[in-house]
Order: C-alpha cells, then sequence, then structure tokens
C-alpha cells in the first residue's frame, strides 16, 4: 500500500505528509475539480472544465445558505489523505492525487476552506479527507481492471456524520498495460468522487432539507435522511420522509430511523403497513420504531402484535404498551 497526505513535509516513500499552509493554499484556492484533458484543449480551458462540477453543486449550497437562520460552519480541509492498494500503487501518484482532490474541495464559497479562508462570521468545523483507492487487475493482464475510489470526510472533533462519495469503474487492459488503464479509470472517478462530494456538503450545509429528500438520486436521499435523524424533530418533515418507507433497503432504513428521530405520531400507520409477519428482525424495527414515536395508533398496533403468535414479538409489543404508559403517567405528572 502507497499513501501521501496533502499537505507539505516529505516522510518515508511509503507514506508522505504535505501540511496545508499560506502558499499550499494558494495553489489548492486557485485549482478546482480534476478533469481529463481533452486535445486542442489549453490549461485555462482544462482549469475552467475542472471547476464546473464542484462549483456547481457549491454554488447551489451558498444559495441556499444565504437563505438559512445563520450560516453554516466552513469546513476547514486540515490534511488529504490517500491511500493506494493493489495495482493502483505502481499506477497513480498518491502525493498529486490528494493535491487534485484537495484543490477540488476548496470553493471559495466558504463551504470548504483553507484556516486562513474562513469568512467572517462562519465558525470553523476542521476535517481531513481520507481516500482508499482500490484497482484489481485481471487475471493474468488480460480483460478489464476495476478501479474503486472512495472518499470519506473525518470531523476532527464529534462523531455526527460527515460527506463521503464512492464510485467505481473498468477500463479494457490493452498490451498488458495495467498501468495505463488504471491511470485513465482513476482520471474519471476522481471527477465522479469530487462532484459527489460537492454535492454531499451542499445538502450539509442547507438548512432546508427538502430538496434533497425530493432527489431522484438514492445516495442523496440517504445522506438527506442521515441528517434529518441526526438533527431531529421538525415540525411537518415527516411527510417528506414517508415515501421512502418503500424505498431499497438501506434508504428504507433510513428512513425509519429518521422517522423515529423526528419523533411524529403521522408516521406509525405508514410504519405499520411495513410488517412482514414473517420477519422477526424487520418485525422488531417496525415495533421499536412505533414504541419510540407513540400516540393512539401505536396503542391499537402494539395491541395487537401483543398477540403475535412469536413469543418474543409479543413479548416485545408488551413491553411496548407498558413504556407508553409510563410515559403517559410521567406527561400527566408535569
Amino acid at each position: 500500500m502507497t499513501a501521501a497526505r496533502v499537505p507539505g513535509r516529505a516522510t518515508p516513500p511509503t507514506r508522505r505528509r504535505v501540511r496545508v499552509g499560506p502558499r499550499a493554499g494558494l495553489a489548492l484556492a486557485a485549482a478546482a475539480v480534476v478533469v481529463a484533458g481533452c486535445r486542442g484543449r489549453g490549461p485555462a480551458d482544462d482549469e475552467r472544465a475542472r471547476a464546473a462540477p464542484a462549483a456547481a453543486a457549491l454554488d447551489a449550497a451558498g444559495d441556499v445558505a444565504a437563505t438559512a437562520t445563520a450560516p453554516p460552519p466552513t469546513i476547514v480541509l486540515d490534511e488529504v489523505e490517500v491511500r493506494l492498494h493493489a495495482a493502483a500503487e505502481g499506477a497513480l501518484a498518491s502525493r498529486e492525487l490528494a493535491r487534485e482532490l484537495g484543490r477540488c474541495l476548496v470553493d471559495g464559497h466558504g463551504l470548504v476552506a483553507l484556516a486562513e479562508q474562513v469568512p467572517a462570521g462562519r465558525a470553523p468545523r476542521h476535517a481531513r479527507l481520507r481516500v482508499e483507492v482500490l484497482a484489481q487487475p485481471p487475471p493474468r493482464g488480460a480483460g478489464k481492471v476495476t478501479v474503486v475510489m472512495d472518499a470519506q470526510l473525518e470531523w476532527r472533533r464529534g462523531d455526527d456524520a460527515a460527506p463521503s462519495a464512492t464510485a467505481t469503474g473498468d477500463a479494457s487492459v490493452g498490451g498488458g498495460r495495467v498501468d495505463v488503464a488504471v491511470l485513465a479509470v482513476a482520471q474519471r472517478l476522481r471527477d465522479a468522487v469530487c462532484a459527489d462530494l460537492a454535492a454531499r456538503v451542499a445538502v450539509w450545509a442547507a438548512d432546508d432539507l427538502r430538496p434533497a429528500l425530493a432527489s431522484d438520486d438514492p445516495a442523496t436521499v440517504h445522506w438527506a435522511l442521515v441528517l434529518v435523524a441526526e438533527r431531529g424533530p421538525s415540525p411537518g418533515l415527516a411527510r417528506e420522509v414517508l415515501p421512502h418507507l418503500r424505498g431499497a433497503p438501506p434508504v428504507q432504513a433510513a428512513a425509519v430511523t429518521a422517522l423515529v428521530a423526528l419523533g411524529d405520531p403521522v408516521a406509525v400507520p405508514a410504519l405499520t403497513e411495513l410488517t412482514d409477519l414473517g420477519d422477526r428482525t424487520a418485525l422488531t424495527t417496525i415495533v421499536e420504531a412505533v414504541i419510540a414515536l407513540g400516540g393512539d395508533d401505536a396503542r391499537d398496533y402494539l395491541g395487537v402484535m401483543a398477540s403475535h403468535r412469536d413469543p418474543e414479538i409479543a413479548r416485545h409489543a408488551r413491553d411496548g404498551l407498558a413504556r407508553l404508559d409510563r410515559r403517559a403517567a410521567a406527561a400527566a405528572i408535569r
């Protein structure tokens, strides 16, 4: 495995680190998303093309942030670390890839910046970007090489969810040159990863998550649901989450978690419609969610489930009714 960190001091060849400072900051702020160059284009044309995907997403986030009651924190990118695995080690330069991804994320709009670029009135949220690149060559060098690039922002403090992005691609190996094929795929993947990260940052910075919840992209919806769950109760938002109970398993699970965090009993009927009486794991999840939300519909549902043929489910439902009783008694005392 080969790794490099941006930003400046060099360590042994397998782990090179470069710290972000004023000089590096000028370079990072001036560059943008890395896109493979085209014939007949000059450097200036390439730079404008590189800026487009991330800049578009972050411009939109800036518009949303401007309408929020308070400006979102600025993500301060302290470090980018790239780790190369398998065939990626001999084909890619981890130090250069780390620089390119760092440049792409420093947007100039106040959402992602270096420490010295945080706009006045914005609280800094320090983070590092960890990138893993795996290239799996075909057997005996013939066929296609598959490359996976996974990027994850990690907060320096706090364990709440942070934006991430993953992209996968492949290319045919010509003339046995696996390294050339890996490089070609990686150039495409870094574009996708950068654009996706910028989009996730935009959602993270948004005060209103409804546009993201209405997205056609399941990954965007899933990320919005994670943020809904972290932010907690928001009047009326449960109705925007309910349609995603019919989504794919990861989206559905995130929707259940979000609905419980929102605490709106309006979600109970939709949750109970998901019940698969033969799936104990799924049924346990729904029962627990209904208990957490409470309300008259929850009591009706738990009353039925208290007679379920599975003794564990029935016990769970009876315990849930008792918890609702205790909750109601405590509320009456207050």
